[in-house]
């Protein structure tokens, strides 16, 4: 008779590592299925994460960038009303906060504020996938991911 022995002393770790690999899967298939690869760009280009406040979240919308916040100004958008941090941003010193304004036809038709901890380019246009998640409702905020767009 065959003895199998389980090596559960990595436990944690083994399933830490399948449960990342699964979310990688997830976010491909998911990507695949709703077709989030623009025309005319590289399908290896990568995704940055940003946050973004839930009301002017436009999934599929091309946004360019247009200024970089000041510190200060990226650290007060991140603190609750009334002072305090939220418990998603503790380390709001992390973050970098970005002007962006949407167009349309060459008219500006709307703009908000963008945070990544990644960094953006000035000047360069990205547009918004479709995936998306709340990350702080208590600061009305979504987390999503952009890609870099030449059009």
């Amino acid at each position: 008779m065959e003895t199998r022995t389980t090596d559960t002393s990595n436990r944690t770790g083994g399933n830490d590592m399948r449960r990342d690999f699964m979310k990688k899967g997830a976010l491909t298939v998911g990507a695949v299925a709703l077709g989030l690869s623009a025309a005319g760009t590289s399908t290896a280009q990568s995704r940055e994460n940003v946050l973004v406040y839930a009301d002017d979240f436009r999934p599929g919308e091309t946004f360019r960038v247009i200024d970089q916040l000041p510190a200060s100004t990226t650290v007060r958008l991140l603190t609750l009303p009334g002072g305090g941090d939220a418990v998603e941003t503790t380390q709001l010193d992390d973050y970098i906060g970005y002007t962006v304004r949407y167009t349309s036809g060459g008219n500006v038709v709307g703009s908000t504020t963008v945070f990544t901890r990644d960094g953006l380019s000035t000047g360069v246009r990205y547009r918004f996938t479709r995936d998306a998640s709340f990350f702080s409702p208590r600061l009305n905020l979504i987390s999503t991911t952009v890609r870099r767009t030449d059009r």
